[in-house]
Formats: C-alpha cells, sequence, structure tokens
C-alpha cells in the first residue's frame, strides 16, 4: 500500500471512530424516546399526561408516523392499553406535527441531532389522553407505562419501532371521603371502571353530584374545570380553590387555561354584547395575567408557545375602542317604534263601549312583538286580539276591544294609545270588499 492510500485509510478510521454510534458506514444512529407522567401517582379514574422526549443523535431527518401504542405491565400481567373502539393505537395530538400535503396525513420531523416533545395532555375535560379509556388503567394499582413509536425514513416504507422507557404510573388505593367519592364513580358503571369515556358522555354531570356530595374530596380538583353554563364567577371560584391546593402540574396547565379562557370569553362578551369598554378590558388584564403565568411556566413548550399566542389577543384599551367602533359602524340602525292609535269608538249602554285600533309601523321591514308589557291592553284581558306581527305602513281598525267602562289602552313599544267613552271620532260600518 502507497504511503499516500494508508494515510486515507487511516483517516477514514479516525473519523468512523469519532463519529462512534452516529453514523456509521452511512447508517443513521437510532432515536431514542424518553416518557415522563404528570402525575405519576393519581386517584383512581383520573387520568394523567404524558411527555415523550424523541432524540435524533444522527446525521438525517428523521420521521415519527401518526400512531401511538401503550405496553402496560404489571406485577400479574401485561396487556396492550385500547383507545377508543379498542384500538391497538391512538393518533398523536395533530396540532403538534406536521401535515403532509392538503391530505389527512401527518407525521413528526426530528431533524438531526436535536429533540422534539409531544406533550398528550388531560385536558380540562379529562379527555385528552385517549388511553385512559382503557378501565383496566383506572383502578389502583401500579402500573409500567411503555409508549411506541414508528419511525421512518424521508422516502422509506419501513418503520422501526422506537420504544421508551418504563415510566412507572400509581393508582392510589383512596380513603375516607375520597374513596366515597370513587364508590360513587364505579356505582354509576356497576363497577366496570371509570375513564375517558364516562368523562366525555357524563362528565359535566358528575362533576356537580361531586361538587355536592363530596365537597372535601380532592376529585374535586380534578372537575374544578368541568360545568358549562356556568356563571363567570363560578368558574373563577372552582378552579380557584383547586389551585390553591397545589394541583400536579398537568392538572395546575389545564385549570390555568380553563380560568384564562373564561376571563378572555368574558372580556369578549363585555364589549361585544354589553358595549363595556372598561368591563372588557379589565377583564382581558386579569386574563393577560394567567396567561402570561402558563407563558412562563407550563410544563410544556407547545402550552408555553400558545399561551404566548394568546396573548396578543386580548384587548387594550386601544384596541377595545377601534373594535367598538368598528361594531357601531358595522351594526344595522335600530329599528323605530311602532305606534299605536285610537281609530274611532261605538258607544254602547251607560259608559260601555268598544274601541277599534290600528297603528303605524314606519321601518321597512315587519317588526314582531309578542303578548307582553310592549303589547298588552289594560284593563285586562291583556291579549283582546291585536296583532302580533306588524306589517311596514298605516294600518287602521286592525281590532276591537271592549270595556263596560272607563278608558281603555293599548300599550305598544314603548307608546300608547288611550281610547274613553267620548272619543270624538264614532266608528262606521266597515265595508267588505
Amino acid at each position: 500500500m502507497t504511503p499516500g492510500k494508508l494515510l486515507k485509510t487511516n483517516l477514514l478510521l479516525l473519523a468512523l471512530l469519532l463519529i462512534g454510534p452516529v453514523v456509521a458506514f452511512g447508517q443513521t444512529a437510532p432515536l431514542t424516546a424518553t416518557l415522563q407522567l404528570s402525575p405519576d401517582t393519581t386517584l383512581p379514574g383520573t387520568p394523567v399526561a404524558f411527555m415523550i422526549t424523541i432524540t435524533n443523535p444522527g446525521e438525517q431527518l428523521a420521521k415519527i408516523a401518526n400512531a401511538l401504542s401503550l405496553k402496560v405491565t404489571t406485577s400479574s400481567s401485561v396487556f396492550d392499553a385500547k383507545g377508543q373502539m379498542s384500538r391497538d393505537t391512538v393518533t398523536l395530538p395533530l396540532d403538534q406535527m406536521e401535515r403532509i400535503g392538503t391530505g389527512g396525513i401527518y407525521e413528526l420531523t426530528i431533524p438531526p441531532r436535536s429533540q422534539r416533545t409531544l406533550y398528550i395532555d388531560i385536558g380540562p375535560g379529562l379527555s385528552d389522553n385517549e388511553f385512559f379509556v382503557d378501565h383496566r388503567l383506572s383502578f389502583p394499582g401500579v402500573y409500567d407505562l411503555q409508549a411506541e413509536l414508528n419511525s421512518f425514513v424521508a422516502g422509506s416504507a419501513t418503520t422501526t419501532a422506537v420504544r421508551t422507557n418504563p415510566a412507572r404510573l400509581t393508582i392510589e388505593t383512596p380513603a375516607g371521603v375520597d374513596a366515597d367519592a370513587w364508590a360513587f364513580l364505579l356505582a354509576q358503571t356497576d363497577g366496570k371502571g371509570w375513564g375517558v369515556y364516562e368523562w366525555i358522555t357524563a362528565g359535566e354531570g358528575i362533576a356537580g353530584a361531586l361538587r355536592s356530595k363530596f365537597p372535601k374530596s380532592r376529585y374535586l380538583m380534578w372537575v374544578a374545570g368541568m360545568g358549562r353554563n356556568r356563571s363567570l364567577q363560578a368558574t373563577l371560584d372552582d378552579v380557584n380553590a383547586a389551585l390553591a391546593v397545589s394541583p400536579p402540574p398537568a392538572l395546575r396547565d389545564d385549570l390555568l387555561w380553563v380560568k384564562a379562557a373564561a376571563l378572555a370569553t368574558s372580556s369578549g362578551n363585555a364589549l361585544i354584547t354589553q358595549r363595556d369598554i372598561d368591563k372588557a378590558v379589565s377583564l382581558a388584564d386579569q386574563a393577560r395575567t394567567v396567561y402570561a403565568t402558563l407563558k412562563d411556566s407550563a410544563i410544556s413548550s407547545y402550552l408555553r408557545n400558545i399561551a404566548a399566542a394568546e396573548l396578543v389577543h386580548l384587548y387594550t384599551h386601544r384596541t377595545a375602542e377601534e373594535t367598538l367602533r368598528m361594531l357601531l359602524e358595522d351594526a344595522p340602525p335600530t329599528p323605530e317604534h311602532v305606534v299605536p292609535q285610537v281609530n274611532c269608538v261605538t258607544k254602547g249602554d251607560g259608559q260601555a263601549f268598544s274601541a277599534r285600533f290600528g297603528y303605524t309601523n314606519p321601518n321597512h321591514v315587519s317588526k314582531t312583538i309578542t303578548i307582553s308589557n310592549l303589547n298588552q291592553v289594560t284593563p285586562a284581558p291583556r291579549d283582546q286580539g291585536q296583532p302580533k306581527i306588524f306589517k311596514p305602513g298605516a294600518h287602521a281598525n286592525i281590532f276591537t276591544a271592549n270595556s263596560p267602562g272607563g278608558n281603555l289602552t293599548w300599550h305598544l313599544d314603548g307608546s300608547k294609545a288611550v281610547a274613553s267613552p267620548d272619543f270624538p271620532i264614532e266608528c262606521q260600518a266597515l265595508s267588505t270588499p
């Protein structure tokens, strides 16, 4: 071998030794993945969040397919956790992945020598981690969870399994009022367990029942973000009470989301429906504080990033004034009032009389006014055949009301027409067409 060839060979061997396990003869080093649970100890029937960090130590772009499976090991069994409809795999969070083309295919890309973290949340409704559909994960015990992903190289149909470390989940044996609350949940399913499906279908009602029946239970912090059509104050009271007892980080973040979103929504309602700039900005400032807390302290970079994005949408005095100005410019004109009229009176015996009424609607469209304080005859009965739909223009002799004595008044749309026995115009027979 010539000295030149010997030198090249030695340089190649040295390069391979330096690169070591990362790249050997053109092959990329395998991906690694770690699984963290939040929390790693919890009450029966409550899910936990998964944080899966994927490391690509190689020099080539790696891709992760949109599928995740979960192997569960206990002291007595090994099983694959099932998702909805008993599926062996669940889809990864699509908003943390890349969409391929215009179809429904998603994948996660891991650049060379870098990491990506997938966050599978609990969710405010306790429904985001699909593996906890499986009732086998709802009972007290110790479970070792090992997630499996599939990696591939762009343009290749071959996939390689990427398995995480086993992460230990401890589901407590509840005691005291927590045991009573767990027995209540089990009773809803005849003892079959409690999981994501039950939280989805019955969670709102169950949350109210838990608050009512077991107000001292730790389950209350888990359901603090649930409950449709509650007032803002009721939501804030429940969430603040849950935050005060130091919930696990994943649950804390979801409760902060509920609080921030409730304040932001109320801020929008205050401006759009109430036209109250000061209230809208005050609520936006409170939401801003909560989103800023999430941006700085959420356990997932994904949550921190979207919290930062939400901050820019909250009202300031300037943006609230500008929004209100545009709302007023675009708003349709307020309908004008319909005006009632007495057309004529027919005298009867003594003080009795009848009166014919009409109306004028100055608007270009019909206006509906149901029988109410805005459309009634006094004295009673308040409904004496007057219309509920008022067509544009002037309309006479629309209905007749009778009085045994005393004035008749038609109250309509903020105005009134008063008929009395001495009304100067006497009714004539109506001509028929």
